[in-house]
């Protein structure tokens, strides 16, 4: 396990973060698919509003938890928008997201700033996609590099740690706000965990220049559709992680198959019209993809570049993009926090998986 996991804690990763702004289930379609556009992991959290209690009343975290509905995916707008009663698209685009958003309030988890990373990483691995933190909580006087904070209390010898550092335990203890800043928050997904680790590669040595392959984290389980399906077959199963479904064409070998040119999404620059194309790619015009070969920072530099919650893998030794699998967040932080006896032979065969969807 690297230190860096034991020695951070989730309030290092909120630094420069800006202050959560909830949207709400009252909130239109159309609002939501420019929201997405501009969101982390293309989801954005869905909130019921608070209701108006007299006298000052101040939400804690069990109130504010049963207040989150879920998160609302692009692929969750497709497979509403492609519903036959949904034809008629200005109307369609003035839907509130409540009738549209699965519910799941278990996918996010208010957190204390004091929370170690290892801990954080462990809830994600769980199936939470957001953590809410309180901006609350500030450090002053100290490093965050080795903070001194354990699960959000004080470790008993904090007192000598400020004394030899020249600095008094007061100064260095969080200062906690009044009510201006009590409601306060920021989100942090599985994006900001990455790129945070991104950043500290060298003490995740020797992962990062491992292959995936090695690591044994690619996910054979990918969700597909034959390019010679009606496209609305794809949204009538949703996926749920990562939000994606591959749209492949058969090869020679019965058992290969490699990308279509064919995609199925819609451009958040243009949130009124949905797309059979190539605009969903977050600009690219091809879906992202790396090799079997390709190595854990290679993968996490692409999805950080790109802004993708996940990357296609194929065939080291094809030209031809014959499809293997898909690495996404989930296996990302599996592959970080893996024991190195976990690790898998680099030979391993990934022919004959995936999921197709169809009825």
């Amino acid at each position: 396990m690297a230190s860096v996991f034991l020695y951070h804690v989730v309030g290092d990763l909120t630094v420069g973060k800006p202050e959560m702004v909830e949207f709400y289930e009252t909130e239109t379609v159309e609002s939501a698919i420019r929201a997405i556009g501009e969101s982390t992991e293309c989801g954005i959290p869905v909130w019921r509003k608070r209701s108006l209690v007299p006298g000052g009343f101040v939400e804690n975290s069990e109130m504010r938890q049963q207040r989150f509905v879920g998160i609302l995916s692009s692929l969750d707008i497709v497979a509403f928008l492609a519903k036959s009663e949904c034809l008629q698209e200005d109307k369609a685009m003035k839907i509130p997201v409540s009738q549209v958003i699965s519910p799941n309030n278990t996918l996010l988890k208010q957190v204390d700033p004091g929370t170690r990373l290892i801990d954080a990483l462990e809830m994600m691995k769980q199936g939470v996609r957001r953590l809410l933190v309180p901006k609350s909580v500030v450090w002053r006087g100290m490093s965050k590099r080795f903070s001194i904070l354990y699960n959000g209390k004080w470790l008993k010898n904090s007192e000598n740690s400020s004394s030899s550092s020249g600095l008094s335990t007061d100064s260095n203890r969080p200062a906690t706000s009044k009510a201006s800043s009590r409601d306060k928050f920021c989100c942090l997904s599985r994006e900001d965990v990455i790129r945070f680790l991104i950043g500290v590669l060298g003490a995740l040595a020797p992962l990062p220049l491992t292959s995936i392959s090695s690591l044994g984290i690619i996910n054979v389980n990918y969700n597909f559709i034959e390019a010679s399906i009606p496209a609305i077959e794809a949204t009538k199963r949703p996926p749920c992680d990562p939000s994606a479904i591959a749209v492949l064409e058969q090869t020679e070998n019965d058992f290969a198959k490699k990308f279509s040119s064919r995609s199925i999404g819609f451009n958040p620059t243009s949130p009124t019209r949905l797309s059979i194309g190539r605009s969903m790619y977050r600009g690219r015009s091809a879906p992202l993809t790396c090799k079997t070969s390709s190595s854990l920072a290679a993968v996490m530099a692409q999805m950080l570049s790109h802004r993708a919650t996940h990357v296609w893998v194929t065939e080291a030794d094809s030209d031809d993009d014959i499809l293997v699998g898909v690495v996404g967040y989930g296996e990302i932080l599996a592959a970080v926090t893996k024991q190195p006896s976990a690790f898998v032979p680099s030979n391993r065969s990934y022919e004959g998986f995936g999921n197709e969807n169809q009825s």
